[in-house]
C-alpha cells in the first residue's frame, strides 16, 4: 500500500499535467473563432506543423527522468544535477535548431497544407492567401518558443525523477491561466489578430521555463558547478 500512495502521489499530477495542454488548445480555438473561420483554420495549420517541427519534447522529459531518480535513489545529488544542467544544454541546443528549421521551412510546410490559391482576384484564392499568411505568421511567431518549451519538458521529467511533481504542476497551472486568460483578452483585440495569440504562447513559455529552472536551482538540481560540468 505504501507503494500505491507513492506511485498516485507522483502519477496524479502528471495526469493533471496532461490534460493542461488540450485545455488550453480549446481556449486558443475558441479564442481563433472569434477573430474568423479563416484565422481559426489558419490556427489549426500552424499548431499541426508546430508540432511537426518541434520534435523531441517527451523524448528529452521521458529520458531526464529515470536518470536523475537513479542518481536520487542512490543519494548522488551532485550526479543528478549534472544530469539535469545536460538536459537543459540540450534542449537549449535542439530548442535554436528548432527555431531555425522553423523560420526556414516554416512557409514551406504550410504552403504543402494549404489549397494553393490560383490568382489574387477570385475571393477562394483571397481566402487561401489570407490563410497560408496568417497560419505562416503565427508559426514563425510560436517558434521562439521552442527552447523555453524544451527546457521545461526537461526540468518537468528531472522534477518527476526527484519525486517533486507538485512544484512543476503548481508552475504549469498558472502560467496556464495566465495564457488562456491573456489569450482570451487578445482575441478581442481583433487588430491583433492571431499574431497576438502567437505572442501570448512564447512569452508564457518563456515564464514557465524560467519558473522552472528556478525550482530546480532551489532544488539543488541546477547550479553553475554542475552548469560548468555539463559545459565541459
Amino acid at each position: 500500500m505504501a507503494h500505491d500512495a507513492a506511485i498516485i502521489r507522483i502519477a496524479a499530477p502528471n495526469l493533471m499535467s496532461e490534460l493542461l495542454e488540450p485545455t488550453l488548445s480549446t481556449v486558443e480555438a475558441s479564442a481563433a473563432g472569434r477573430l474568423g473561420t479563416v484565422t481559426l483554420a489558419a490556427l489549426g495549420i500552424a499548431e499541426e506543423a508546430n508540432r511537426l517541427l518541434t520534435f523531441g519534447r517527451h523524448a528529452l522529459m521521458v529520458s531526464a527522468t529515470p536518470m536523475v531518480a537513479a542518481a536520487v535513489a542512490k543519494g548522488d545529488l551532485d550526479r543528478a544535477a549534472a544530469v539535469v544542467s545536460n538536459g537543459v544544454v540540450l534542449a537549449c541546443a535542439f530548442g535554436v535548431v528548432q527555431l531555425v528549421v522553423i523560420r526556414v521551412a516554416g512557409a514551406k510546410i504550410v504552403a504543402r497544407m494549404t489549397p494553393a490559391a490560383e490568382s489574387d482576384s477570385d475571393t477562394h484564392s483571397k481566402a487561401a492567401l489570407q490563410l497560408a499568411s496568417s497560419a505562416t505568421g503565427f508559426l514563425r511567431i510560436v517558434g521562439f518558443a521552442a527552447p523555453a518549451s524544451l527546457v521545461g519538458y526537461v526540468l518537468l521529467g528531472s522534477m518527476a525523477g526527484a519525486l517533486d511533481p507538485a512544484t512543476p504542476l503548481a508552475i504549469q497551472t498558472a502560467c496556464s491561466i495566465l495564457r488562456a486568460t491573456a489569450t482570451s483578452l487578445v482575441s478581442r483585440k481583433t487588430e491583433w489578430g492571431i499574431q497576438g495569440v502567437a505572442w501570448v504562447q512564447v512569452s508564457t513559455a518563456w515564464l514557465q521555463a524560467l519558473l522552472m529552472v528556478g525550482a530546480a536551482v532551489r532544488k539543488g538540481l541546477l547550479g553553475a558547478a554542475p552548469l560548468r560540468l555539463a559545459l565541459g
